[in-house]
């Protein structure tokens, strides 16, 4: 019993990374929500998306016909 009250009374030595880790984790998390929230982000976000659209709204029949093509096929057994 007395190694397990002097193994129970040493400090942790990873006790401090973790409340480092914590702290690290818990700023980054507040900073982010804080940002993502913006109308900035959502700016940005939205002219992005749309930016994407634009570039692939042309190539979305021409995808969806080749893939569609092989499905088409009756497969022979």
């Amino acid at each position: 019993m007395s190694e397990a009250k002097a193994a129970a009374s040493q400090p942790d030595p990873m006790e401090k990374l973790r409340e480092l880790r914590d702290a690290y984790l818990d700023t980054w998390s507040k900073y982010l929500i804080e940002t993502v929230n913006s109308d900035s982000y959502a700016q940005a976000s939205g002219a992005a998306l749309n930016s994407y659209l634009n570039v692939a709204a042309p190539l979305k029949e021409p995808v969806e016909q080749a893939l569609l093509r092989p499905l088409d096929r009756k497969s022979v057994v």
